[in-house]
Order: structure tokens, then C-alpha cells, then sequence
């Protein structure tokens, strides 16, 4: 006999989790229309701190528009940097997971490979037992009937053993056939996966470019708030320059008239 064959046993590849949304806090520009301005209700809704209040740091509180906007811009570029490093982990994280299974599949190819020979050579030792069972029937004597029994039995066990290789190749070929249905279906779900991505980073994108268009906006209007401040303090300045003249002139032009 050959001796009994076994399949290595072939491992399911197991599921890769797929990670969890990152839940994104709502910022004030989060909720301004892209491309547009947020009206006046939304800009009272702001949280503004007390002029001349210090921060927990001890600095003075800026309350300005332009720093507000900066800061909702730096937390928009935060997210949109997470956002990008997301995506390139779950990207490396695929190419790991298709180098697995790549490596899987050549595994079991050489499974398959290795069951084909050994079907092979139990077929050729059951060829040899047959001519061998051929050659004893022609040339031996009936006194040797024994010796034909144990051949027939060893051939009933060689064709046995050849029925288990074929089930073992069988399955090793529906296995493998099984793990390429996975491998696509995983690449189907990374891509889906890397277009929802793709699509948060592009509207991150939107909001960064609509708060820095806002900013802008901010800051013309608050150079214009300081150019009138400035000429109202100027206006005020020359007025008053007015009425002290007059009034220093008034005692004389009184005496004049008396």
C-alpha cells in the first residue's frame, strides 16, 4: 500500500473590520451654506468671551471675526488632515489583506498540485497491483489463491484511497474557488469604502474654502469698520477743535459788542 493521504487543512480567511465612521463635531462653519454667508442669527449664536476677559491660559481674549474664522479654519484643516491619514491606513490596510489572500490562494494551489500527484501515483500503484493480480492469475498455481485475496484487498484499499484524494482536491479547489469570491468581495467593499472617504475629504475641502472665503469677507468688513471708526474719531477731533476756538473767541467778540 501507499499509505493513507491527508489534506493540510485549509484556513477560511477571516473577515477584516471595517473601521467606524469618525463622528465629526459640528463647528459653526459646518453649518454655513458652502459658498455662501451665515446669516446674522448664526453669527450671534456664536460663542463670543467678555472684551478684556482672559483665557485659561491668562492671555487676553481676542474677540475679533478674524480670529474666530481662524480658528474655525485650523479645525477644519485638522479634520481634513485625520480624514486624509484614515484613508491611507485603510488603504494600506487592503493592500495587506490582498498580499494574504494572494498568498492563500498560491497555498492552496500547491495543495491542489501536490493531491494531483499523489492521485497519480495512486492510480499507477493501482495499475501495478491490477497487472500484477493479471500476471499471478496466469503464471500461479491455485495453491496461491491467499496471496490473490490480499492483492484484491490492497487493491480495494488503493482505489479507497484514491476516492479520498479526489474528495480532498475537490474541496481544495472549492475552498480556493471560495476565497477568491472573498478577496472580491473585500476589494468591492474597499472601494466603496475609499469613495466615502473620497467624498468627506471633498466636502471638507468645500468647507475649508468657504470659511477662508468668509474670512476674507471678515476682514474687508472689519478695515471698513475701522476706516469709518477712524474717520468719525477725526470728524469728532476737529468739532471739538471748533467749539474750544469759539468759545475762546466768545469773550471777545462780547466785548466787541459792548
Amino acid at each position: 500500500g501507499t499509505g493513507a493521504w491527508s489534506a493540510t487543512p485549509v484556513q477560511t480567511p477571516t473577515a477584516v473590520a471595517t473601521p467606524a465612521v469618525i463622528a465629526m463635531p459640528k463647528t459653526p462653519s459646518s453649518e454655513t451654506p458652502v459658498g455662501g454667508k451665515e446669516s446674522s442669527q448664526q453669527k450671534a449664536e456664536l460663542p463670543m468671551p467678555a472684551p478684556g476677559t482672559k483665557t485659561q491660559h491668562g492671555s487676553v481674549a481676542d474677540t475679533s471675526p478674524t480670529s474666530t474664522q481662524e480658528a474655525v479654519v485650523a479645525d477644519l484643516e485638522r479634520r481634513l488632515h485625520a480624514a486624509q491619514h484614515e484613508e491611507a491606513r485603510l488603504q494600506q490596510g487592503y493592500v495587506l489583506r490582498e498580499e494574504q489572500l494572494e498568498r492563500q490562494a498560491v497555498s492552496l494551489e500547491r495543495e491542489l498540485l501536490a493531491a494531483t500527484v499523489e492521485e497519480r501515483a495512486v492510480a499507477a500503484a493501482a495499475e501495478e497491483a491490477q497487472r500484477r493480480q493479471r500476471l499471478q492469475q496466469q503464471e500461479l498455481p491455485e495453491a496461491e489463491a491467499r496471496q490473490q485475496r490480499v492483492l484484491q484487498t490492497e487493491l480495494e484499499e488503493t482505489r479507497d484511497a484514491l476516492l479520498r484524494c479526489a474528495a480532498d482536491a475537490e474541496m481544495a479547489e472549492r475552498t480556493t474557488q471560495a476565497a477568491a469570491a472573498v478577496a472580491a468581495k473585500r476589494q468591492e467593499a474597499a472601494e466603496c469604502e475609499r469613495g466615502s472617504l473620497e467624498q468627506r475629504v471633498a466636502g471638507l475641502e468645500d468647507q475649508l474654502r468657504a470659511a477662508l472665503e468668509e474670512g476674507r469677507e471678515w476682514s474687508l468688513e472689519l478695515q471698513q469698520q475701522e476706516a469709518e471708526a477712524a474717520a468719525a474719531r477725526q470728524e469728532q477731533m476737529v468739532s471739538e477743535r471748533l467749539r474750544l476756538e469759539l468759545e475762546r473767541q466768545r469773550p471777545a467778540q462780547d466785548r466787541a459788542a459792548a
